[in-house]
């Protein structure tokens, strides 16, 4: 019988993953945009800042923040710098600038460090802009057409339970937003003949 070490047993065990280690593998791999910032100029970024924008870490280290924030959002980004320099923290949505033109919409939280850094993370919330403006001029559409068409909207968000009423609709009832804010705020002004059956289909609808 061999006496030859099982090579599990043989097998150097690997160095541990330890706390230092990890942050950096976070900080270089994470999809969160990292950004350190002293006196208003980068001084540390990770990579996901060339990933989203195409600016490199050379290309926006030792450059002023605000030269890459859209001219719409500076008055956030002083903001921003008054609040952590008041609390320790903000959080904040700025427009930034990408290498190859175009802009793209950042979120996220700062605090101040033990030096009076400013330190950031920040994500990617474009899509997420761009589908509430979406959706915004969908609806400011649909109740231009209802007021050209002398038809009332309402609209209802199950996850507030509020409901939305258009202007003409409201002036048609000569009811307040307040009167029918929620179903339960609706249900009791619809005709008792129909209120079972209206109730069930709105919650159908919302389901």
């Amino acid at each position: 019988m061999s006496d030859a070490p099982n090579p599990v047993e043989r097998a150097p065990l690997s160095a541990p993953f330890g706390e230092a280690m990890s942050a950096r593998w976070f900080f270089e791999n994470s999809q969160d945009l990292f950004a350190v910032a002293v006196d208003g100029r980068f001084t540390i970024v990770n990579a996901a800042w060339t990933r989203l924008t195409g600016w490199s870490a050379d290309e926006l280290l030792g450059q002023p923040c605000i030269d890459f924030v859209h001219e719409g959002s500076h008055a956030e980004f002083r903001r921003t710098a008054r609040e952590i320099r008041d609390t320790g923290a903000t959080v904040s949505r700025l427009k930034v600038a990408c290498k190859g033109g175009g802009w793209v919409w950042l979120q996220g939280h700062s605090r101040l460090g033990p030096n009076d850094e400013m330190i950031g993370v920040l994500r990617d919330i474009t899509a997420e802009v761009a589908r509430k403006a979406e959706l915004a001029t969908a609806r400011r559409t649909r109740e231009l057409l209802a007021e050209a068409a002398g038809v009332g909207l309402w609209s209802y968000e199950p996850a507030t339970g509020r409901i939305e009423w258009s202007s003409d609709l409201l002036t048609l009832t000569g009811l307040t937003v307040a009167d029918m804010e929620t179903p339960d705020k609706l249900f009791v002004r619809v005709d008792p003949a129909q209120r079972d059956a209206v109730r069930d289909r709105f919650i159908a609808a919302s389901r």
